[in-house]
């Protein structure tokens, strides 16, 4: 049994204008101290909020110094004196030349005339991921892109 469109209308008018009475109507002393007691009582046991610590914000720029983590190679050689001079040696990657590059489930790339797969090592270099754009590579602690030929690059040798 449903209300119809008027009644509902009457209803709803008639809560509105309950709703506005209670508004404008003074609380009687009763309810007031009721209210005041009610204040006191989250007051006492609300904590207060925490406070917001600011810091610095610290944002670190290494600018041109070289990755901390790559593998590097040293050697101690001795001068005239106390003095020690320390060379560092950078090993360069192999010369890795990819002919083709298949993408599916079990991607794989034809790399210095030899057909590789991921976990595959090829010169030294273990290839660790093989993507449109070429291969990547592990050489000696270090990661290498290793970009495909580009189409240009196909038209020009024909």
């Amino acid at each position: 049994m449903g209300m119809s469109a008027k009644t509902k209308l009457k209803f709803i008018r008639f809560s509105a204008f309950l709703f506005l009475i209670g508004l404008f109507l003074p609380l009687g002393s009763d309810a007031q101290t009721k209210l005041q007691e009610i204040k006191k009582y989250e007051a006492a046991n609300n904590p207060p909020a925490k406070e917001e610590i600011n810091r610095r914000r610290v944002e670190y720029d290494a600018g041109d110094l070289k990755d901390p983590f790559r593998i590097l190679k040293f050697k101690k050689e001795k001068t005239a004196g106390d003095e020690t001079v320390v060379v560092i040696e950078e090993s360069a990657p192999p010369a890795l030349s990819i002919q083709g590059i298949i993408l599916g489930k079990q991607s794989q790339a034809i790399v210095n005339n030899t057909v590789v797969k991921i976990g595959d090592t090829i010169s030294e270099a273990r290839v660790i991921n093989i993507h449109k754009d070429g291969i990547d590579v592990l050489y000696k602690g270090r990661e290498y892109t290793i970009d495909s030929p580009s189409k240009t690059d196909y038209l020009k040798s024909k």
